[in-house]
This record gives structure tokens, sequence and C-alpha cells, in this order.
């Protein structure tokens, strides 16, 4: 049997191991939430840094496309001066001379047409028979 003041030791050791076990986990939990908030100020730093390129890069590609039409523009108005102010084709000016490809269509898609029609052509001329 145990003496009269070992159960009270035995309780008391209990409640100490309780307590350290306690800090134990509460110093675990608090270098969690120190990591957690380190890695979320790095990675709101990441995301800070992210957003100023990608404002950077959405402004440089504005420049672009309005250099770009800048340019088209000033193509378009040396086009306009070597016709000499003449109307567009189709629109009371000259005829459009065949070789020129229709507007509206890319030229991968006119040399798909023309080649197209050279193959029906050439199918037509050929004699059927076995």
């Amino acid at each position: 049997m145990m003496a009269p003041g070992g159960a009270e030791s035995l309780v008391l050791a209990s409640a100490v191991l309780d307590c350290v076990a306690v800090a134990v986990i509460a110093w675990f939990v608090r270098r969690a939430g120190r990591e957690r908030d380190a890695a979320l100020g790095m990675q709101r730093g990441t995301l800070d840094r992210l957003r100023a390129e990608m404002l950077e890069l959405v402004r440089a590609a504005e420049e672009r496309g309005q250099a770009l039409a800048a340019a088209l523009d000033a193509r378009e108005e040396r086009l306009q001066a070597l016709l000499g102010g003449e109307a567009p084709f189709g629109a009371g000016g000259p005829a459009r001379p065949a070789s020129l490809p229709r507007l509206g269509i890319d030229p991968a898609e006119a040399r798909l047409r023309r080649d197209l029609e050279r193959s029906v052509q050439g199918a037509s001329s050929r004699p059927s028979g076995s």
C-alpha cells in the first residue's frame, strides 16, 4: 500500500505533467501560427509583386497596341496617298484585280480556297474510267 503522502505526490506529479504537456502544446500552436504568418506574409509579398508585374505587362501591351494602331493608320494614309485618293475597290473605284484576295479572307484561307479550286478543276478534267 501507498503511504498517505504518496497518493498526493502522484496527483501532484500528474498535474505537473499535464501542465507541461499543455505548455508544450501551446508552444507548438504559437510556433505554427508564427510560421503560418511568415508564410502568409511571403505569399502576400509575392502576390503584390506579381500584381505589379502583371499591371506592367498590361500597360506595355496597351502601348504596343496603340503603337500598332498608329502604324496601321499611317500605312493606310500612305496607301491612300499612293492611290491618289481613289475610292476603294468596289465603291465606285477601279475594279478589283483578280490577283488580289477578297477582303475579310486571310491569306491562309485564300491559299486554301485556291488549292481547293485547283484540285476540283483537276479532278473534273481527269477521265473517269477504270
